[in-house]
């Protein structure tokens, strides 16, 4: 048995530093995702420069250029399993897009999306492919809130475009007429 001095030691730790330092890298490797967030909380300024390390930021690129095909299929399966998040995801995006230099939108709920997709069309009362329309169009100073949305199906919502509602079954009813 050796004796090493009191240098190689921490002051609050029993163990010597060199099998302390192979435990941690024991452990490091066992436990990733908790390696990871102890470092990022640890090292939050130098994380945040890393992140913002042009080097880094290329070292990403080449990264996900790499694997993009991967990256896609697993982001498809995730939209096929999870088609009713995806679906509100969507729509909720192109919305705050649109709205982010309005100041007339208001929070809506998820029980208040499932709700609406949950419903049938107001227009021909279709079940499929069902999202949401406003009945006073943004671009024509509508809100984008629970009280101005309906349930439509795709083909009614393509067809309806910007019109407001009695605009668009004027335009049905023109379309009957016709026939």
């Amino acid at each position: 048995m050796f004796e090493l001095p009191l240098d190689k030691f921490y002051k609050t730790d029993s163990k010597c530093k060199p099998c302390k330092l192979e435990y941690s890298r024991a452990w490091a490797k066992a436990n990733p995702e908790k390696y990871k967030q102890r470092w990022q909380k640890q090292n939050k300024r130098r994380w945040i420069e890393q992140k913002q390390d042009q080097a880094y930021m290329n070292k990403r690129a080449v990264y996900f250029k790499a694997n993009s095909e991967k990256r896609t299929a697993r982001a498809k399966a995730w939209n096929q399993t999870n088609r009713q998040k995806y679906n509100i995801h969507v729509t909720t995006s192109k919305i705050k897009r649109r709205l982010s230099k309005d100041a007339k939108a208001f929070i809506i709920l998820d029980k208040e999306f499932r709700r609406l997709y949950a419903s049938i069309c107001v227009f021909c009362g279709s079940r499929e492919k069902i999202g949401m329309n406003h009945n006073i169009p943004i671009s024509r100073a509508g809100n984008h809130s629970i009280g101005n949305l309906q349930p439509v199906c795709r083909s009614c919502s393509t067809r309806k475009k910007n019109k407001l509602v009695s605009e668009y079954k004027y335009y049905l009813k023109t379309l009957d007429t016709n026939r």
